[in-house]
C-alpha cells in the first residue's frame, strides 16, 4: 500500500536550505521502553542501567496515553505514518491511529551536501514530544514525556502508575522505535520556506530543551 504525507521544516542548521518535505511510508514496531523508573525514595534508575533496570521488562499495555501510545502494541505490527505539515510550520500526524500529533507541533530538518534531507524531527511547543524520522538509517524514534514530573517521590502502596516492575511506583519518557519497511519511502519533495520560519523553529526547540529539566 502506498502511503503519503506532507512533511514541513526547517533546516537544523543556519548553513542548510529552509524546505518544505513531502514523505510517507510504513513503519515497522520494533520495540519501547520506559526512559526512568522511580522509587519511593525519589531515586532514579535510567532504563539500560543494569544495576537497577529490570531485565526483560516489557512496557504493558495499561500504561498506554497520550505521551505513550503504542505502550502494549506487539513487535512487529506495521503502522501507516501520515503526516502533514502546513505551509506555515503547523503539524498533524497520525500513526496507524494510534498517536496523533498535537495541533501545535513543528519540525525541522538536516539536509546532506546536496540538500537532500536526511533527518526529519517533529516536536511540539511544550517539549512533551519528539520524533525524529532518519531517512538514512530508515528509522524513527519516539518520545513521550509520560509518566510524573514531581521530584517528590511516590508510594508504593499508591502508586502514580500502574504496571511498574516491583520496588518502582513511578516512571518518566517513554520511548518507542521504528524502522521505516524497506521500499515503501515515497520520493522526497522539497519546496523552499521563508527564514522567519527558520528562527521560529530555532525559539521552538530551545523549549522542547528546557522542559525536560523543569520536573526537578
Amino acid at each position: 500500500m502506498r502511503f503519503q504525507a506532507i512533511l514541513i521544516f526547517a533546516a537544523a542548521t543556519f548553513g542548510s536550505t529552509a524546505s518544505a518535505t513531502t514523505l510517507g511510508f510504513e513503519a515497522e514496531f520494533l520495540g519501547d521502553s520506559l526512559t526512568e523508573l522511580h522509587t519511593p525514595d525519589a531515586e532514579v534508575c535510567d532504563a539500560g542501567d543494569s544495576s537497577c533496570f529490570p531485565v526483560g521488562f516489557e512496557v504493558p499495555a495499561t500504561l498506554r496515553g497520550p505521551l505513550s501510545p503504542f505502550a502494549g502494541l506487539t513487535s512487529g505490527s506495521t503502522l501507516e505514518v501520515d503526516v502533514d505539515l502546513s505551509d506555515d510550520g503547523i503539524a498533524s500526524c497520525s500513526f496507524g491511529g494510534m498517536f496523533a500529533c498535537p495541533s501545535f507541533s513543528e519540525g525541522f530538518e538536516q539536509v546532506d551536501s546536496n540538500d537532500e534531507p536526511i533527518i526529519v524531527d517533529v516536536f511540539d511547543g511544550l517539549g512533551d514530544i519528539n520524533i525524529r524520522f532518519d531517512l538514512v538509517a530508515e528509522s524513527v524514534a519516539f518520545f513521550g514525556a509520560a509518566g510524573s514530573f514531581l521530584p517528590g517521590g511516590c508510594s508504593l502502596s499508591d502508586p502514580l502508575a500502574a504496571s511498574l516492575p516491583a520496588g518502582y511506583c513511578d516512571f518518566f519518557g517513554y520511548e518507542a522505535e521504528f524502522a521505516i519497511v524497506p521500499g515503501s519511502l515515497n520520493p522526497i519533495e522539497v519546496v523552499p520556506l521563508s527564514p522567519s520560519f527558520l528562527f521560529a523553529l530555532f525559539g521552538l526547540a530551545a523549549l522542547v530543551t528546557t522542559r525536560r529539566f523543569q520536573r526537578a
